[in-house]
């Protein structure tokens, strides 16, 4: 996202939300107690894959990226994708290394 409000590109994501939802562990505690749902478990595991290239981790982002590319023409993708890879290489000292954390809980009915 903050690739998106740089000067290049912050007038093809003008009013551009993220399409994907990362909410904190508490929250979603919060929300599943809210439709009746018991928290049994709940973790943030800290993950990674290594994708063995930059070549290769910048087309599995070309993939996942559409949410912000299907905004832009293929060239501009591209570009958008190649300078993306170079923000994360530049944040985790990484071109090909994915760094994330996944939230995993366990839900039951009470």
């Amino acid at each position: 996202m903050s690739v998106t409000a740089t000067p290049r590109w912050s007038g093809s994501f003008g009013g551009f939300s993220a399409p994907f939802v990362h909410p904190d562990p508490e929250q979603w505690q919060r929300d599943a107690a809210s439709v009746g749902l018991r928290v049994d478990d709940v973790r943030v595991d800290d993950l990674s894959w290594d994708f063995g290239s930059r070549e290769a981790f910048t087309a599995w982002c070309a993939v996942g990226f559409g949410g912000w590319t299907g905004h832009l023409t293929a060239e501009e993708g591209s570009a958008f994708v190649d300078q993306v890879v170079d923000a994360y290489a530049e944040a985790t000292g990484s071109d090909h290394v994915f760094r994330f954390m996944q939230l995993v809980g366990k839900l039951s009915r009470p």
